[in-house]
């Protein structure tokens, strides 16, 4: 039984309200306010014929864009949604919800190897894994044999910073804790403490490891990990909540920041995604506006090609006088089906994973999970990478991950070591499964 048409109405959606780019100054029949929630509160309630002394908006506007686009997302009915779609002022509404597999970007590292987190205590390691430690760890660097194949790790004099959109990073990791900038990081999950960075599934804690982790000279353990570029300075801006996922408003609402806050040469790395479907097709011009002009900025925007997945196809027939449908999966294994890894540009760099050890195995392999093809042009190991871990009891730990996000975060740190220029890699081109990648390595 549906419910009645009243409920329906009144029931409250989050909407990404794009304004036109004439705010503040509209010609005739716009209206002028500024981009702050108090102003934003007033508009909406003269939209919806309120009077401003009885109309409280402001708890409803979940977020403001004032950098790379004007506007803000806020919860509608639809009245509402009717109201302001109709208004001079605004180009176009959003749904920011639903999109894509539970509706949501979800991080890229897929958990195929994934093993036990490693707990240091008394010296001791406890290590449960399909490989041993030595195979995929090298003890003298203090790093993952997944870094030393690109030519890491390296101490680099970039004043760069790496902008991580992710599920946060746990501060309280040795590794990690001098590196990470308190002063920028910020969380854009929904809630009112933007400042709680708690990660709460690893992944970014994970990501900011690989790209900068530092032991430094400390000798309170026989284990530890070194990034490919040791101690480079990140900005955790938290976009993916403690299931591992987020909006595409969170999203934006970070590149946003970051491009406010950033400075040229900055690196922005992204290891999440959603498939590009009908459903999320609406964002791609958004998102594509986002990440382009962070790129016309000079940042340089490193993105994961995405985890391959398996995609739901209808087929339609007919018999005789009769439309057949049947349904299939079928896995999807191109790069342009991911988003935002799917958009392309100057600056923009969207990577595929190796299969860990190629070079033992005599040949190069694309990671049997990773999307590939155009526009992933870069390829990096991506499978069997240990690094950085969330805290657990006050025990520093590390885990051993797979996926391209790995990747993304390698060349993320591959690309602070030469201070952004790719003409200082010793580059190879690989010919994999019918695709050009170029593989890099630090010189």
């Amino acid at each position: 039984m549906l419910g009645s048409p009243t409920l329906l109405l009144a029931t409250k959606k989050d909407y990404i309200v794009i304004l036109n780019e004439c705010f503040p100054k509209c010609p005739e029949g716009g209206e002028e306010i500024k981009l702050n929630r108090k102003e934003i509160a007033e508009f909406l309630c003269k939209v919806f014929g309120q009077k401003i002394e009885n109309c409280s908006r402001e708890n409803l506007i979940k977020r403001v864009y004032t950098g790379i686009f004007k506007g803000f997302s806020v919860s509608l009915n639809f009245s509402e949604y009717d109201s302001l779609s109709k208004n001079p002022n605004v180009q176009k509404l959003l749904l920011d919800s639903e999109i894509g597999p539970d509706g949501r970007p979800i991080h890229l590292g897929r958990p195929i190897h994934l093993g036990r987190p490693i707990h240091l205590a008394n010296d001791r390691i406890n290590w449960k894994s399909e490989l041993p430690l030595d195979i995929i760890y090298n003890d003298s660097l203090k790093t993952s044999y997944a870094i030393k194949d690109v030519g890491g790790p390296k101490n680099s004099n970039s004043s760069s910073k790496i902008w991580i959109l992710d599920s946060g990073i746990d501060y309280r990791h040795p590794e990690l804790d001098g590196n990470i900038d308190k002063s920028l990081w910020r969380s854009f999950v929904n809630g009112n403490d933007t400042l709680n960075l708690k990660d709460n599934i690893g992944h970014g804690t994970h990501c900011a490891g690989i790209v900068s982790a530092s032991l430094g000279n400390r000798l309170d353990s026989n284990f530890g990990i070194n990034g490919v570029s040791i101690g480079a300075k990140v900005v955790p801006l938290k976009v993916l909540d403690k299931n591992g996922v987020g909006t595409w408003g969170s999203l934006l609402e970070a590149l946003d920041y970051t491009f406010l806050k950033g400075q040229e040469g900055d690196i922005v790395l992204m290891s999440l995604g959603d498939q590009v479907d009908y459903e999320n097709m609406n964002y791609f011009p958004i998102i594509n506006l986002a990440i382009s002009s962070l790129a016309e900025k000079e940042f340089l925007v490193v993105m994961s090609a995405g985890n391959r997945y398996l995609e739901k196809v209808v087929y339609k027939k007919f018999l005789g006088i009769f439309k057949v449908s049947t349904m299939q999966w079928t896995q999807v294994r191109s790069a342009k089906k991911n988003m935002p890894g799917s958009i392309y540009g100057d600056n923009i760099f969207t990577v595929a994973a190796l299969d860990y050890g190629f070079e033992r195995k005599g040949q190069p392999i694309l990671w049997e999970y990773s999307l590939g093809g155009a526009p992933a042009e870069w390829v990096v190991p991506g499978t069997n990478v240990i690094s950085t871990y969330k805290f657990n009891k006050n025990s520093k730990r590390f885990i051993e991950w797979s996926g391209t996000s790995m990747a993304a975060a390698i060349f993320a740190g591959m690309l602070h070591v030469v201070d952004g220029d790719i003409n200082l890699f010793d580059t190879t081109s690989l010919d994999l499964e019918g695709f050009q990648y170029k593989f890099p390595k630090i010189k």
